[in-house]
């Protein structure tokens, strides 16, 4: 045989795959396409290899890092899990629940293991400096789209309802420059969910690509994670992030007439947390200098403020 279609071999009865599905026979329907039969066989729970798989990716998600490093390789040349037993369990957790992924989550989120702290402890240190048995919880940066989306929430815009329409003018097919500008600006106006934006594999919006967001021609279970000095400057001199900060700070005036209390609510919309007395103290202090130093409105001192906000390291940060 050796690749060439023109020698025939024996013929080969239609089954799925038996690295996934040993057990399962051939597939007997000469009328059906075999797709169904095949959805079977990866789902089979007596090798739960599609569990395991998933199962996997939504914990590297959580937490970083997966129970199996090569994400997208379970093969005899991927990684081993580094907690084989619990891969398991959740795999099993996976099926018996019908394969539903938000009890997985959920599942998950209740652990005491990811609400663990952020402590530092010098014993542990020592014993695990690695983090491999999950002592302390780990910073983890937040995804392109999910910062998107979480700047376009800050401001007030963004658009939570779902649905099945495509986001229309986006050029795709070997855009020109000025496609690429059309593209840009469609992308900067939709207050969308980033889910809903379409992917141009030959040029990727800006901003996502420089939060790492991974080659779209291949399927990436670990995205990297950089950091870079051309981050911050977007986040400092986009014309669209400074348009976020002033519709913020529009949302804090709507909120409420006293400077406590917006403070206060701009630390629960970027943070989901409240602010300390401390950070009180801090931001009023900054308005009150801003106002002062740069002979600026009040207005624009609540927006240099947000704009500060949006440049802070927890708001990009799962910590």
């Amino acid at each position: 045989l050796r690749g060439n279609h023109l020698q025939k071999g024996a013929l080969v009865n239609r089954r799925a795959p038996r690295i996934i599905s040993p057990k399962m026979k051939d597939f007997e329907e000469d009328e059906v396409s075999g797709r169904l039969q095949l959805a079977r066989a990866i789902t089979d729970s007596e090798f739960p290899l599609a569990a395991r798989v998933m199962v996997n990716r939504v914990w590297r998600w959580h937490f970083g890092k997966a129970i199996v490093e090569s994400t997208e390789n379970f093969g005899s040349s991927g990684a081993q899990p580094t907690h084989p037993d619990l891969l398991d369990y959740l795999s099993r957790y996976f099926v018996q629940n019908n394969w539903d992924i938000k009890k997985l989550h959920l599942h998950i989120m209740e652990s005491s293991t990811y609400r663990m702290g952020f402590r530092f402890d010098q014993t542990s240190s020592s014993r695990d400096q690695e983090n491999r048995w999950y002592w302390h919880a780990a910073p983890r940066r937040l995804e392109a789209e999910a910062i998107r989306d979480s700047l376009l929430m800050m401001s007030g815009e963004l658009d939570r309802e779902i649905s099945r329409e495509v986001l229309e003018g986006i050029t795709t097919l070997s855009p020109s420059p000025e496609a690429l500008n059309r593209n840009r600006e469609i992308y900067e106006a939709s207050t969308r969910r980033s889910v809903y934006l379409p992917i141009v594999r030959t040029n990727v919006y800006q901003m996502f690509s420089l939060f790492d967001f991974p080659n779209p021609a291949f399927p990436t279970g670990n995205r990297n994670t950089t950091t870079v000095p051309t981050q911050s400057l977007l986040m400092m001199n986009h014309e669209w992030v400074s348009e976020i900060a002033e519709k913020m700070a529009a949302r804090l005036f709507e909120q409420s007439s006293h400077d406590v209390a917006r403070v206060k609510y701009a630390y629960r919309l970027a943070f989901a947390r409240l602010a300390t007395s401390k950070e009180v103290r801090s931001a009023l202090d900054f308005i009150s200098e801003f106002c002062d130093s740069e002979g600026a409105s009040r207005e624009a001192a609540w927006i240099a403020f947000c704009h500060l906000v949006l440049l802070s390291n927890e708001m990009i940060n799962v910590n």
